[in-house]
């Protein structure tokens, strides 16, 4: 190996050949080099625009299509789809503000909306059966509410007429058990 005057070993022969050509020459190789290149790559690209032209373009108008698509097997295809990986790509915000909400409000007919649901519901019977069910609801609480006044009353009798009750009243439903008598009244002190 001979060192190269820029400090790097090369092989005999080239540095040999690199002594032996003048510089202008190695600049006009270059030169031709490069225009091969460049000839080669507009030839390649003119020869493939003919093939295309004079074999892919009859192929593809001789092809049938729906034979082709008739042999894709449309499940195996969906199989090897990752629908989670698409729809992490979709930006729902972005297609929310391109929807025009007043437009779709618009398209609502809320008149045939409002009368088709009073045509499947039966409104007075709802009206029936609540006012029925409410008006039971009062008429219990107040017989409840009469029952605790009796009740009441018969106490406060009882203590004016000085009875003793040694039975425990009975318990009346919804009143809980009775509570603590009420006070006695005071006898009026004599003048």
């Amino acid at each position: 190996m001979k060192e190269h005057p820029g400090g790097c070993a090369v092989p005999w022969g080239r540095a040999a050949a690199l002594r032996a050509v003048p510089a202008g020459v190695g600049h006009a190789t270059n030169a031709v080099r490069e225009l091969a290149r460049a000839t080669a790559r507009t030839t390649l690209r003119t020869a493939v625009r003919v093939l295309v032209r004079t074999v892919v373009v009859p192929v593809l108008e001789q092809l049938d299509l729906d034979a082709v698509v008739d042999r894709v097997d449309v499940d195996a295809v969906a199989a090897r789809l990752d629908l989670d990986a698409a729809a992490d790509r979709v930006d729902v915000r972005r297609i929310a503000d391109r929807v025009d909400i007043d437009a779709i409000v618009d398209r609502i007919d809320l008149v045939a909306i409002t009368e088709q649901v009073l045509r499947e519901i039966d409104l007075g019977q709802v009206v029936r059966e609540t006012g029925g069910g409410m008006a039971e609801e009062t008429v219990s609480t107040f017989r409840v509410q009469a029952m605790h006044a009796d009740r009441l009353v018969n106490r406060a009798a009882d203590r004016l007429l000085r009875r003793r009750g040694d039975s425990i009243p009975p318990q009346l439903p919804g009143l809980g058990p009775p509570g603590p008598d009420p006070p006695a009244p005071k006898d009026p002190a004599p003048p």
